[in-house]
């Protein structure tokens, strides 16, 4: 009976060929060089919370979506038809918009099924404007895992305006 061995030589091969390799290869070259163009050095503590605060981004790209100006526009019946209605409303504090890739995006969880904004949303961003808090942070926010909530996040209760707005007050309304 022969026995057949791997051959590590193909394996590791095999391993770069992959697309997931290439990737990652491609992603950590982009970063190098982006850590290379600072004039000050960062620390790892700092890279990483960078890092984490994209991958946060995304996660909440891929549950919720992000909608450009036209869309707000389309699904909140605007007669508009370019992204001015949504930065007006954003600039007004009656909707949560967030800077990504050079443009202006609205978070899907922030809409009800008739493209209203949730109630919740609304009074967040008015204390949050009088707390100095920034729309990214409140986006952020709704997807944290809150104790007051039982382990829930704000977006999964976003229905219950009270509920939101005393664990909004009480994570950033605190003065010490």
């Amino acid at each position: 009976m022969v026995s057949h061995r791997p051959d590590p030589q193909a394996e590791r091969f095999a391993i770069k060929e992959t697309v997931a390799y290439q990737q990652m290869v491609h992603s950590m070259r982009l970063l190098g060089e982006a850590v290379e163009a600072l004039e000050q050095p960062i620390s790892p503590q700092m890279a990483a919370g960078v890092v984490a605060t994209e991958n946060a981004w995304r996660d909440m790209e891929t549950e919720f979506g992000f909608l450009d100006g036209r869309t707000v526009a389309q699904i909140s019946g605007s007669k508009q038809t370019t992204g001015g209605f949504a930065n007006d409303r954003r600039k007004a504090h009656k909707i949560l918009g967030i800077s990504r890739r050079n443009a202006y995006r609205y978070p899907g969880f922030q809409f009800t099924e008739s493209g209203e904004i949730y109630e919740s949303v609304l009074q967040v961003l008015r204390e949050a404007t009088e707390l100095n808090v920034t729309d990214e942070d409140v986006a952020q926010w709704f997807l944290l895992e809150s104790p007051s909530l039982g382990g829930k996040r704000p977006v999964d209760v976003i229905a219950n305006s009270e509920q939101v707005l005393a664990v909004f007050r009480g994570r950033f309304g605190a003065q010490w």
